[in-house]
């Protein structure tokens, strides 16, 4: 639980993963706005974090822990991209003789999509990586569109 303070002298309690799927909410709904990219909200794993830096592009980052880049896959068609990829199932446990008391370490096939436009993004420069548990994904903006957002300092006469 997280202690937020919404008026002066008044302190109420949340539940954190409410406010961080409304943060989330939000996030998307501010850059879906902009028809820059779109997030399939039908799977959250992997978790992700997503920021565009207006002169160079998309990173994305992705939590993959306990997977290599051979257990990943990234594939962008028709302005979508779709990470996917399969967790390797504990060697250790007898599944069905074992009974879970707390499970929150997904197993098994995963599948998360972004819409991304190559009207704004070069597609053909995606590239990412698997490091540390870590999937990260970079997409440039397009060469246009960055000199557009340059800022040019204008000399006055």
């Amino acid at each position: 639980m997280a202690y937020i303070k919404s008026q002066p002298y008044l302190i109420q309690t949340f539940d954190t993963s409410r406010i961080l799927d409304q943060f989330e909410r939000d996030f998307q709904n501010f850059f879906n706005k902009t028809d820059w990219f779109e997030i399939e909200k039908k799977s959250s794993y992997p978790k992700m974090n997503m920021f565009v830096n207006p002169e160079e592009g998309i990173t994305i980052e992705a939590s993959v822990v306990g997977l290599t880049k051979d257990d990943v896959k990234l594939v962008y068609e028709d302005n979508t991209l779709t990470i996917s990829g399969e967790s390797p199932k504990s060697e250790k446990f007898d599944e069905s003789k074992i009974t879970y008391q707390l499970r929150e370490i997904p197993k098994g096939t995963f599948r998360r999509s972004i819409m991304i436009d190559s009207k704004y993004f070069d597609v053909s420069k995606i590239k990412g990586n698997v490091e540390n548990g870590l999937l990260k994904i970079t997409i440039p903006i397009l060469e246009h569109i960055a000199e557009t957002k340059k800022q040019k300092v204008i000399q006055l006469s």
